[in-house]
């Protein structure tokens, strides 16, 4: 097991994932946090570099999917999975993570189906990569009752 830095870590400073990194490194982490979509960009390379120079290597992701919103924007972030996920692999990420929403805006009858096969879609995709998916139920009381329906239950 890794432990890994993360960006909020800073002490509530907006940092770049660059500066992160560095943080990471002078801090005397082990790894880092890896922010995909502004990772990617600069390449397997100079990400590989950039983790290397301060001797952390790369954590755990989080999923570039989101898997909460309407169709169209799951859809459009899904159709970028599969190169994220590629690059992710490539610079050592074995494992991507996102919380499941503790209140939704539709009824958990209706949401929980959808959350369940959008899930299930990334979790294939990140698979074939050899990147393992970690979910986790986030719930405390402020945001169960964010939004009129409470989600209770299994997500499997």
């Amino acid at each position: 097991m890794l432990i890994s830095f993360h960006g909020t870590l800073s002490g509530g400073e907006q940092v770049t994932w660059p500066e992160s990194v560095r943080l990471a490194g002078q801090a005397g982490f082990s790894a880092v946090e890896v922010p995909l979509r502004e990772a990617h960009p600069g390449g397997e390379s100079r990400t590989r570099d950039l983790l290397s120079e301060a001797g952390v290597a790369a954590g755990a992701a989080r999923l570039p999917v989101e898997f909460r919103a309407d169709e169209q924007t799951f859809e459009e972030d899904l159709a970028t999975l599969p190169q994220l996920a590629d690059f992710a692999a490539r610079i050592g990420v074995r494992a991507m993570g996102r919380s499941i929403p503790p209140s939704t805006d539709l009824p958990m009858a209706l949401m929980l189906p959808v959350i369940h096969g959008r899930l299930v879609r990334c979790a294939r995709i990140l698979a074939e990569a050899g990147i393992g998916l970690a979910l986790e139920f986030h719930s405390p009381l402020h945001l169960r009752h964010a939004r009129p329906h409470e989600v209770t239950g299994q997500v499997s």
